[in-house]
């Protein structure tokens, strides 16, 4: 089956929102939305074809640009490979140059328009950071947990994922309301670890699910306006998070862990090979930190997430 190489250009505005286009109604998949960008030309680099195309499209000139995440997504008729950049800054104003519909959307109203499929990965990635921290096993006063929550997002990170595996319920949530209001105070997503029935009325950003509260599920246990995680391993426990549409994975242990000591690490290239196949943002974890991020991305992955490498060494 051919592969069909495409430059995509996420271009987020000073407000924080992103700049979508309406497909044309004759083209393949005609009106849909998307994110702006085409097809490689032959001996064309992505981002020389993004830079193209967004001149070509939208009328504006690309100066900086980073590489977002690539998708590898198989429509029935093709494979279609996306090169997805972070547009940064360029020069210009941005137009329909071609007579499409241009509209620019905050990340909520993301969900509200339909996009193709391959796209649906693009919309995750823009409510994603590059760094996620795991959260240790609590120990100690819920106060000194939080002062260490607050040097951790102080240090830029703005993705949490709080697991609590030795704690009750009524703990759980004591400390879980906790932490979601210091999240939010600070712009930080905050996943929760925990069980469907535990979190869902907590109004955290997403649910984590573990290998066994994954294999509970034959479809999505949440709304799609919540972040779904999933830890993953191995193709089997990928095919069980793709067939409950979750939106990104913790593919883990990349390394050996202190955490896990037992656990056999998997190495970078199974980190490439899952997440190629994943075609959703996955996360590195496992016996990493900020400096593994470039070496994770290389392998396909869209960030790094990290317990003891990103957690404060005292609190």
């Amino acid at each position: 089956m051919p592969t069909l190489s495409v430059a995509v250009g996420v271009i987020r505005s000073s407000t924080g929102e992103y700049c979508v286009s309406r497909r044309s109604l004759d083209a393949h998949l005609g009106g849909l939305w998307e994110f702006p960008g085409g097809k490689l030309e032959v001996n064309e680099t992505p981002y020389s074809a993004l830079k193209r195309e967004l001149k070509e499209e939208l009328g504006i000139d690309v100066t900086i640009a980073s590489k977002l995440i690539d998708i590898k997504h198989h429509y029935h008729e093709k494979i279609v490979l996306l090169h997805v950049f972070l547009v940064e800054e360029y020069k210009g104003a941005v137009l329909g140059k071609e007579g499409q519909e241009i509209r620019w959307v905050s990340t909520s109203d993301l969900y509200k328009l339909e996009f193709p499929e391959a796209n649906k990965a693009i919309k995750t990635a823009c409510r994603l950071t590059e760094y996620c921290l795991v959260t240790p096993s609590p120990v100690g006063a819920l106060e000194n947990y939080l002062a260490a929550l607050s040097k951790v997002m102080a240090n830029g990170i703005r993705l949490i994922q709080f697991r609590a595996p030795n704690f009750s319920k009524e703990n759980y949530r004591l400390w879980a309301k906790a932490i979601i209001k210091l999240c939010h105070d600070n712009s930080t997503k905050i996943l929760l670890n925990a069980p469907v029935e535990w979190a869902c009325d907590l109004g955290a950003d997403g649910l984590h699910l573990n290998v066994t509260e994954l294999a509970r599920y034959k479809k999505r246990p949440v709304d799609k306006h919540i972040l779904l995680s999933a830890a993953c391993h191995n193709e089997y426990e990928l095919e069980l998070a793709k067939s409950i549409s979750v939106d990104f994975l913790f593919v883990s242990p990349i390394l050996p862990t202190l955490s896990h000591p037992n656990s056999r690490p998997i190495g970078w290239e199974r980190l490439r090979e899952l997440s190629e196949k994943a075609a959703i943002p996955t996360f590195a974890l496992g016996g990493l930190d900020k400096t593994h991020l470039e070496h994770a991305k290389s392998c396909g992955a869209f960030g790094v997430a990290g317990i003891r490498g990103i957690w404060p060494e005292s609190i």
